[in-house]
């Protein structure tokens, strides 16, 4: 007879493990393809940069975001792309000039079409310091980059703070299985945090 305690935690990870693969699942058919015609901006959710032969470059996450991003402008999806993400700690620069940065040298695209939000330091404040970075009039349209798992959970908060449902999409990036998998595990605690505190809903 399998023991209570055992139960309980094969129990307990089908909890977790359902919700992980259905997140994982959802963001991976949020695809580049799928975003029709014109939107006014990209905004990317910031990550880690590392330092590499004495310089600051984006970490693979942030890199694979970017990517994304920039495909996108440069296919003429939208004319502007905001980086988001502050500083970890003082001796290191913010995320989003980082990935600005990367984006001009390695990409190709052009400064004047971007925008940094360089204070905020987790999802919630990266959506709210991307709104804040210009005016948006009502009829402006939004596409979110973030990892596939992220997808529902930052594309909910982005629908809530902007209280535009009908012009916010998102892109998920497709990191390799076993960062998705890990990252989904993450997220389901993470979103149900955001229930609890009405960040989604």
């Amino acid at each position: 007879m399998i023991p209570v305690a055992r139960r309980l935690a094969v129990a307990c990870g089908v909890l977790i493990c359902i919700p992980a693969v259905i997140l994982d699942w959802y963001g991976g058919r949020q695809t580049e393809g799928n975003v029709k015609g014109k939107w006014d901006v990209i905004i990317v959710l910031g990550a880690a940069v590392w330092r590499r032969d004495d310089r600051w470059i984006p970490c693979p996450t942030l890199q694979r975001r970017t990517r994304v991003a920039i495909r996108m402008y440069q296919d003429g999806v939208a004319p502007l792309v905001i980086f988001t993400g502050g500083r970890s700690s003082p001796q290191i620069p913010s995320e989003s000039s980082v990935a600005r940065d990367w984006a001009i040298a390695e990409l190709g695209i052009l400064e004047k079409d971007t925008i940094i939000e360089e204070m905020s330091k987790t999802t919630e404040q990266n959506i709210a310091g991307a709104l804040n970075a210009r005016h948006w009039p009502e009829s402006s349209r939004f596409i979110l980059v973030s990892d596939s798992y992220h997808i529902f959970r930052a594309r909910r908060m982005l629908i809530v703070q902007s209280r535009r449902q009908g012009t916010v999409a998102a892109v998920g990036s497709r990191p390799a299985a076993s960062v998705r998998v890990k990252g989904a595990v993450r997220e389901v605690f993470a979103l149900a945090k955001a229930v609890a505190v009405g960040n989604v809903f």
